[in-house]
């Protein structure tokens, strides 16, 4: 049997959740006040599967099935409501129609398809496997960026036209020694199903940590956003600002900067520019048995109708305090925890561009992953308790106190 193992979430390379958001305010960029109403996390439902493998949630469907990952297989599964598996396949590189290396989780499309973000395009599969149609041609070049994490691809109706949208992962590439890899950085591809057309989105605003000016590693500036409607929510891995746009047929248009630097404290300095990458080359490796952690990191956001927002984070540490990771052994061999002094990830809630609640994430809550109606979906936190083939997830909601 195995278990679920918590990974090792200051590991830049391996692990990377992570995004904000933010709503409106009289200025276009500023901090934000305290609301009058306070709105906390309370656990409502929660999904239960037995299931022998090390199994991630992915993503629900308005049928209420859910789409899950199981990494020790390489497997994909649909589950109904009462946590029982109705379908699983596997894609294999034998396969004609295999997608290439797959970038981000794969999504429900139109409630009965999977869709798959990869390096030959995108990819679309029954529950069953069995290959329905692709995209004409590739999105992106080859990249190592496969990652778990929250929802990464989202179906959007803009003007009447309906559109995917989903990670850029062409800047993993770029050279980011030159000022023009930061001016022509754009976060998000905006792709039209019917016309087959790609659009980048979303470049860097002005008050962004990544104008400073320095050398910033790519990986250090992977994103998570959410979508309601025609409104988009970003954040950036090291980033403290949330970013709020409203989605036009030829652009998005920026509402609004909002300022996490009451939370995200702890960001490290980083060096100048210096001698430019070979393009195309992998990041440089991280070196865990000498690396300190504990850097503040954005991790997720949920953007929730009524101006609504909720951002996952970790507040860091400071340099002086940081240690190593731990070394543990397991049935796949060595592996890294987190050190014992890392605080629990907190969350902090905004309405209508002003803070209105957060704090330490309940004790039962581990990492965001969707929102769908209103209800958010979290993995939960290790519990020696349950039996090891058993893993479960909870439905939350934002409430007034």
């Amino acid at each position: 049997m195995l278990k679920q193992k918590k990974p090792l979430q200051f590991l830049a390379l391996a692990f990377g959740l992570i995004i904000i958001i933010s709503c409106s305010s009289d200025d276009n960029v500023g901090g934000a006040t305290k609301s009058t109403a306070l709105y906390s996390l309370q656990i409502i439902d929660s999904l239960q599967i037995e299931y022998l493998g090390q199994i991630h949630l992915i993503d629900r469907n308005e049928s209420g099935q859910f789409l899950l990952k199981d990494t020790q297989r390489e497997a994909y599964l649909v589950a109904n409501e009462k946590g029982e598996i109705i379908h699983q396949f596997v894609i294999t590189a034998d396969n004609k129609n295999f997608p290439g290396a797959i970038f981000e989780s794969p999504a429900f499309y139109q409630n009965d398809l999977i869709i798959f973000y990869a390096s030959k395009g995108l990819y679309f599969f029954d529950f069953d496997g069995n290959f329905q149609y692709k995209t004409a041609e590739p999105l992106e070049s080859n990249v190592m960026a496969f990652r778990m994490g929250t929802k990464a691809i989202f179906e959007a109706s803009i003007e009447g036209e309906e559109y995917l949208l989903f990670n850029r992962m062409g800047f993993l590439n770029g050279d980011a020694n030159t000022q023009e890899y930061y001016d022509s950085f754009q976060a998000i591809n905006r792709f039209n199903p019917s016309s087959q057309q790609t659009k980048g989105l979303v470049g860097l605003e002005n008050e962004s940590t990544y104008r400073d000016g320095k050398y910033h590693d790519p990986y250090r500036m992977r994103n998570r956003f959410d979508i309601e409607g025609n409104q988009l929510a970003i954040v950036f891995k090291k980033d403290p600002y949330v970013y709020h746009y409203t989605l036009t047929k030829d652009s998005a248009l920026l509402n609004q900067s909002l300022s996490m630097k009451d939370e995200i404290l702890y960001l490290d300095e980083q060096k100048d520019k210096g001698v430019p990458n070979k393009p195309g080359a992998p990041p440089p490796p991280i070196n865990t048995f000498t690396l300190k952690l504990g850097e503040s990191e954005v991790r997720s956001v949920a953007l929730l109708k009524e101006n609504l927002i909720m951002v996952q984070y970790n507040p860091g540490l400071p340099e002086e305090v940081r240690e190593l990771a731990k070394t543990i052994e397991g049935i796949d061999g060595i592996g890294f925890e987190d050190p014992d002094n890392i605080p629990r990830d907190h969350y902090v809630v905004f309405k209508d561009g002003k803070k209105a609640g957060g704090g330490e994430l309940p004790s039962q809550l581990e990492s965001f992953i969707f929102e769908q109606g209103g209800f958010l979906w979290f993995s939960s936190v290790p519990n020696e308790e349950m039996e090891e083939d058993v893993v479960k997830w909870y439905k939350v909601k934002l409430l007034p106190e």
